[in-house]
């Protein structure tokens, strides 16, 4: 039987993992080769590639690709997304256990860095929070 500290580490990284390759087949996009005139719906922005490197951020609207050199990679919601930060456990400087949980509320401000920067941004996001949380404690 796995301790308890390592059965919690097990199940967010495989929480983590699945979580991650739905997220990926969410935002992985790829375009249709005769497509020149693309519909960027509300609270949403397209990272364009061209020839395989990043070209523009189409906004919401009516927007215009050339089909063969254009592609559009990412498709990042700019809407305001809720993750829950897994429960902890932490004990205080006078030997007080408490259990912490929290939520994260995200919004994408810059589509760019959400598409190259991490590779799972959410996943990043949950870990700061989680150690910041136990730097916090003490």
């Amino acid at each position: 039987m796995l301790p308890v500290s390592r059965a919690i580490a097990c199940r967010s990284l495989l929480r983590s993992v699945a979580s991650s390759a739905a997220r990926q087949a969410r935002q992985r996009h790829t375009t249709p080769m005769n497509t020149i005139i693309m519909f960027v719906p509300q609270q949403e922005a397209w990272v364009v590639e061209r020839m395989g490197k990043f070209s523009r951020i189409l906004e919401p609207g009516l927007n215009l690709l050339l089909p063969i050199v254009d592609r559009v990679r990412y498709v990042q919601s700019l809407k305001e997304l809720a993750i829950d930060v897994p429960q902890q456990s932490a004990i205080t400087l006078d030997n007080v256990t408490l259990n912490i949980d929290g939520v994260l509320y995200l919004k994408v401000v810059d589509p760019y860095r959400a598409s190259y920067g991490v590779e799972d941004p959410e996943f990043a996001i949950t870990q700061l929070a989680q150690t910041t949380t136990e730097i916090g404690t003490g």
